[in-house]
């Protein structure tokens, strides 16, 4: 009997205590993420919010047995217990436009309330608390905007096959491509897309696209011939010729 009882470890009244406080500490972390999470969905649907549509709920909590480090830094010890775990939250589902494969995605952004206001900072432009009304129309805005710029890439790619479509059968003997160019205006670079016209000659002239079809202009030109006339009668005549 005495050799069984060594192979349980006896623990200190300041380690169960500490287990004890270390228990009850993770019992009032869940009772009050529980009623935060209660608060935020109540918030919701009196915003207008639909669960499954505008918001979805991962919370939960379990009774759970693990083994943890408790006591002081400089006098560690790991105990075996037992206390309530929580998990999740409350995420809001917004869309996104991805322009890596052209279509609209859905995303979760975690939610919570603020006295009787929300805050999801991923889906309004201020990082502060909104009223639920107010959120759920950031929220509407949000998605409007994913499915405009939709809708945009989707015009911006047909009005790029029509163009290139177009200038091929124009000039059949050029090289007609999409390319890439941008502008920079104080110091912030945009990218924009082009339809790139390459001749034989070496010339080439880049083409930015309009919001509709036939509405191009020319972005930038490149004379290959102009810039090999290297004697000023050359170019002279060159000029005279046009």
């Amino acid at each position: 009997m005495s050799n069984q009882l060594e192979l349980f470890e006896v623990l200190s009244k300041d380690q169960l205590q500490a287990i004890n406080d270390y228990t009850e500490t993770k019992r009032k972390e869940s009772l009050r993420k529980t009623e935060s999470v209660k608060n935020t969905v109540a918030l919701l649907i009196e915003g207008g919010f639909v669960e499954g549509k505008d918001y979805r709920v991962t919370h939960e909590t379990k009774d759970v047995t693990k083994e943890v480090t408790l006591g002081r830094y400089n006098d560690p010890f790991v105990a075996e217990v037992s206390f309530t775990e929580t998990y999740g939250n409350v995420f809001i589902k917004y869309n996104y436009y991805s322009s890596d494969s052209h279509s609209i995605l859905t995303r979760t952004s975690s939610v919570r309330a603020d006295y009787k206001k929300l805050e999801c900072s991923c889906i309004t432009p201020q990082y502060r608390a909104y009223l639920p009304s107010s959120l759920l129309q950031k929220l509407i805005e949000k998605n409007q905007k994913a499915q405009d710029e939709f809708d945009r890439a989707d015009a911006d790619t047909q009005i790029m096959s029509y163009t290139i479509s177009k200038y091929e059968k124009l000039y059949p003997n050029a090289c007609v491509t999409p390319s890439t160019d941008y502008t920079n205006y104080s110091g912030k670079y945009t990218q924009y897309n082009t339809v790139l016209i390459e001749f034989k000659s070496g010339s080439t002239v880049s083409l930015r696209l309009g919001y509709q079809k036939d509405a191009e202009y020319v972005s930038k030109s490149h004379d290959a011939v102009v810039k090999n006339l290297k004697m000023v009668s050359q170019l002279c005549n060159h000029f005279n010729n046009q």
